[in-house]
């Protein structure tokens, strides 16, 4: 059984106006909740336990969920880890919806303002045959955060290629020779990763400085999405309508 996390904790704040009576998540395209394409996409990859984290009008989430779950995702258990009395970053989050998983499988964790089709069954399968300890879907595209991998696949540092900033056991003048890739969102991590993420990082964090942190004594690879697939970010007004043309083209 595949189990899956959605983060939808988000104040939203780039979606502004949209989200200043609701949250992110539930913000439409096409007339569809951001939350809803999420659920669909894991739902339709095998997620038959989705953990979805709220926080900003977490009530709404709540009862959206409670009102469509049953009729449009009849076989998942739909789950709440509720952050509402304190917001706790994507790391934070996904330490304290740890005890809702089987501890002994694998999470496939995605963001309710991601629109993505990645074949996640496939990508799970790969994850346990390789045995890492978390694998992050990229992609090669314009981004000024790009995260280094080595000729392995192994993850080793970060870069902000606007202001040079590093992060990760890499120094500057050896960036080129890493393999630069954007990070889609899309991620597979072992709850015992998690754990260990807890330990070194504490109760709020970014789950990406968690990776970065652990990526020296830890198996973190990436796979590449390919381009038959779509990817869209869609949490800025902008690239919501960009999205929105795409999936809409008349």
């Amino acid at each position: 059984m595949m189990q899956a996390m959605i983060f939808a904790a988000g104040l939203g704040t780039r979606l502004r106006p949209l989200t200043d009576n609701k949250p992110k998540a539930l913000v439409e395209m096409g007339g569809k909740p951001l939350i809803e394409y999420a659920m669909d996409h894991f739902y339709a990859e095998g997620a038959r336990r989705i953990v979805v984290n709220v926080h900003h009008f977490a009530n709404q989430v709540v009862e959206y969920l409670q009102r469509n779950g049953k009729n449009m995702w009849p076989e998942a258990e739909i789950l709440i880890s509720d952050e509402s009395g304190r917001l706790l970053d994507t790391g934070g989050g996904l330490v304290k919806a740890l005890p809702l998983f089987d501890k002994n499988e694998p999470i496939v964790v995605g963001n309710a303002d991601v629109i993505c089709d990645a074949p996640l069954a496939e990508l799970l399968d790969m994850h346990k045959r390789i045995h890492n300890d978390a694998t992050l879907l990229t992609r090669v595209r314009e981004s000024t955060r790009q995260l280094l991998f080595d000729d392995m696949h192994y993850l080793c540092g970060w870069i902000n290629t606007s202001s040079g900033k590093i992060k990760g056991d890499v120094n500057i003048s050896d960036v080129p020779q890493y393999k630069q890739q954007a990070f889609c969102g899309i991620h597979i991590i072992e709850p015992l990763l998690v754990e260990e993420m807890k330990e070194e990082m504490g109760e709020v964090f970014g789950i990406m400085d968690g990776y970065l942190k652990l990526c020296q004594s830890k198996d973190i690879m990436n796979i590449e999405l390919s381009k038959e697939y779509h990817w869209f970010d869609v949490g800025t007004t902008e690239k919501l309508q960009k999205a929105y043309n795409f999936f809409h083209k008349s």
